[in-house]
């Protein structure tokens, strides 16, 4: 499983700009992001659904057994391949955990996930997805069920 990185450091909505530096006191500079003031092609910034509708795809065809169409669904430099053939060999069934949805402020979609491979329940299990390197397609970057 690769490390988790932060999707708003590496892969920023492609309308999220850094605001002007403001007046005010500590360092003198605003370093928040605004929300975002369009979208791409993908819906990017649409407040999660994109990145989340990815991530179902993604397990849906890990539970079909299609690792085609669930490779095909990896960020360019996710990698994960190997954790999605394991995932498929060993007849996983994985759906996200609900109580855990984390959007990151509409920029990604992360979530523990509930199932079974082998079999048996799962005792860990983490899908995230957020918008590819050049922003224009929601991916999958993390996904690990053991």
């Amino acid at each position: 499983m690769a490390a988790a990185r932060s999707p708003a450091a590496t892969r920023p909505c492609p309308s999220w700009t850094s605001p002007a530096p403001s007046g005010g006191g500590g360092s003198g500079e605003d370093t928040s992001l605004p929300g975002p003031t369009t979208t791409n092609s993908q819906g990017c910034c649409d407040g999660g659904a994109g990145a989340e509708a990815v991530a179902q795809e993604f397990l849906a065809a890990v539970r079909a057994g299609d690792e085609a169409a669930a490779t095909a669904t990896l960020c360019e430099d996710s990698d994960e391949a190997a954790d999605v053939t394991d995932a498929i060999a060993r007849g996983a069934s994985l759906d996200v955990d609900p109580s855990t949805v984390e959007n990151g402020g509409g920029n990604e979609f992360r979530a523990s996930l509930l199932g079974v491979i082998d079999g048996e329940p799962i005792t860990t299990g983490y899908v995230s997805a957020w918008p590819d390197l050049d922003g224009e397609r929601w991916c999958v970057d993390s996904f690990y069920a053991g």
